[in-house]
Formats: C-alpha cells, structure tokens, sequence
C-alpha cells in the first residue's frame, strides 16, 4: 500500500520576520489542512468535527452580518423588477395558456364587478423595514415613490389590461407627493391605488399610503384636536390672503371628491394643510392616510398621444356592452387596433364624444349630473401645474 504523504507542519517551520503570517491567519491553515488530512486517510467516512465554518471570523460577527441581510433583503438585486412586473407577467401568461379571447372576457367580468375605473381600487401591503427607513427611524420619503410603483403597475394591469395589447405604453410623466403622517419604521401600511380624473392628455392616479393605528383615539388625542381647531378658528387673517376652497376626497372608494362653494381665509400655508387633515373624512376602516400621493400619465402607442377617454375606452371602461364590444372586436382583429388608436378613432362619426360617458352611470349624461367628476381632478391638478410655474 502505497503511503500518505504529509504537508509539513506549519508550525514548527523557520519563516523569516519578513515573511512571517499573522497567527489568527496561521491557526485557520493549520485547520484546514487537518481536515485533508483527515478526509484522504478515511476516504467516504464522516467528519466529526464541532468546528463551524470560517472559524477565524468571531461569531458574534457572524450573527451581525447575518441578521444585517436578512433584514436588507428586500432590496437585494432584481427584488424591485420582481414586484414590479410580476403583475404584468402574470397577465402575459394567463393570456398565453387562456387564449386572448377568454382572457379578455374574464378579464372584462372581473372589471365590471369592481365598478370599472371609478370604483376598482386595488390594495397592496407592506411593511416600513429598516431598508427602506431613514436616521428619523420612519419609512423615508424616497421609497414612498419607489415601493408605489408596483402599486400603480397592479393598478394599470387590472383596470387597463386591454390597452396593453396592441403596444401602448403608459408614461409617467409627473409625481406630487403630500406628507401627512410617518409611517414608523416595522409599521405595515397599505398602498390603496385609484383613479382620480382624466382630461384630453393626462391621466391621474392617486396612491394613499394608509397605517392603522392599534389604539382608538383616546379623550387626551380628542382635547388636543380641539385645541388645534380652537386656535385654527382664532388665527388672525389678512383680508389679502388667499381663500382655500375646503376639498373632501374619498377615504375608501366609496365617494368622490366634492369641492364647496365657500372658501375660507387661511393665514399661511401650515394652517392650510392643518384644514386639509382635519376636514378630510375618516376611513370606515378606522385607517389613517400617512401620505397621499399623486402620478400623472400620458398614453402613448409609438410617438403618438392617446387621449385618456379614448384610451379607456379601449379597455372596455364604457358603460354601454355595446361599445365595449367594438373596442373587443378591434383587439381581436389583424393589427389589434393600432391604426385606430394612432388616429382612425377621428374618422368616428361621433369622435368627440368618444369616452365621455366612462366613469359615469349608463342611464345620466354629462349634461344631467353636472361637472363630471373627473374634470375636478383635471381643474385641481391644472391649478398645482400653474403655481409650479412661477418658480
């Protein structure tokens, strides 16, 4: 039988100053040369060893960088591809196994059960980990942008799944965002999306990013409001100021946004957003919105704009089944409707009105319920597009 030959002992060798080896570094070869050792001499036998691996590294260490990424592994690499397009993938492969035909359908029934674009909300969940949280120790403000973009992807997808089809894309083009409460670092909170209003270019969604408080507001929380209203109520104002028209928004869904005829001074900007917390409705729920936050859109097939009314009609948000079957019979066609939407939708006897109805029940017309409640957004947004102007 051949013999085993054995490495040098490393320990009792003359190294020269120069050249010498830190001992932590010497003790960890010594290591792993035993275990060769040992596995040449027993050749399939088990090692039993109580060593752990890197032995030279401190387990405390150890422990500190292990729990370091576990708790960043939310933003580990392609972790936001994943959240993102995850919902579009799923659509892409229902379409592939159901067929386009039954996916649409389906598709179509699931729409109409949630009350189309005034009434779909969609709803995604999260939790503020220390990845996404700032020296304040709360949810930071550039991640409410990126953690709401899976939000407004789940919302494109289940609300204007058709207009995806013959290539159109949905361009962001602008984003506000209104701060009302942190949201405490380990805190789960709720991206609750929908759409707000439309006009001839833009399109604007709303996300409202919504904590819930373990504890009901006790008698100490509503003294101090009353407090805050107290001195609201009694704040000098200049008779040059500008008036705040007072602007309900919908908490849950379940109303849209109703502007008053009055308006009342407001001294300054900070007692201005104090009104605007403390008219706005409270959630059935019991939830509290942290941060409200706003995202203009435009839909483009190639360099050309599609009107949003055009658009959604496109994707079967038309009250009327008959009108919604002829946007289905375009996406099923040879070119899936892009000739129309790049400008044949002009050559309809009724262009201008095309659209105009969404939103809307199928029995009222513009001209019976008044302002359509989709221009208020437009007129509001419009208003915050111009004060940027001056700057």
């Amino acid at each position: 039988m051949a013999s085993t030959a054995h490495l040098p002992n490393m320990g009792t060798a003359a190294i020269p100053k120069d050249q010498a080896i830190p001992a932590i570094l010497s003790s960890a070869i010594r290591r792993i040369l035993a275990r060769l050792r040992v596995l040449r001499s027993v050749p399939g036998a088990p090692v039993a060893t109580t060593s752990s691996l890197l032995p030279f590294i401190p387990k405390p260490v150890k422990i500190i960088f292990l729990l370091l990424v576990l708790i960043n592994s939310p933003s580990f690499p392609f972790q936001w591809h994943l959240r993102v397009w995850s919902h579009a993938l799923k659509a892409y492969y229902l379409v592939y196994r159901k067929g386009r035909g039954r996916y649409l359908r389906e598709w179509e029934a699931e729409n109409l059960k949630a009350g189309q674009v005034r009434g779909l909300r969609t709803k995604i969940k999260r939790r503020a980990w220390l990845d996404d949280c700032d020296y304040n120790i709360h949810l930071s403000n550039s991640c409410y942008a990126k953690n709401s973009d899976s939000a407004r992807m789940d919302y494109c997808v289940q609300s204007m799944s058709p207009i995806f089809t013959p290539g159109v894309n949905v361009a962001l083009a602008g984003s506000h965002y209104n701060f009302l409460k942190e949201i405490p670092m380990g805190s789960e909170y709720l991206m609750e999306t929908r759409i707000a209003g439309w006009g001839e270019k833009w399109l604007y969604i709303v996300t409202e990013f919504i904590i819930y408080p373990k504890s009901k507001p006790t008698s100490n929380l509503k003294a101090a409001k009353a407090q805050i209203d107290a001195k609201i109520a009694s704040a000098p104002t200049s008779s040059a100021g500008p008036a705040i028209p007072s602007i309900s928004a919908p908490g849950t869904g379940e109303s849209t946004p109703q502007v008053s005829g009055t308006a009342s001074p407001i001294p300054n900007m900070e007692e201005a957003k104090k009104v605007a917390a403390r008219t706005r409705p409270a959630r059935s729920d019991g939830g509290i919105v942290a941060c409200l936050a706003v995202f203009e859109y435009c839909f483009k097939i190639g360099r050309v704009t599609i009107p949003p009314r055009v658009a959604l009609y496109f994707a079967f948000q038309s009250p009327k089944q008959d009108e919604r079957d002829h946007a289905r019979k375009m996406i099923l066609s040879k070119d899936q409707g892009r000739a129309w939407l790049r400008g044949g939708w002009r050559d309809e006897p009724n262009a201008a009105d095309i659209g105009r109805n969404i939103g809307m029940d199928d029995s009222v017309t513009e001209e019976q319920s008044g302002e359509a409640w989709y221009d208020k957004t437009r007129k509001g947004m419009e208003g915050v597009a111009e004060g940027l102007s001056v700057l």
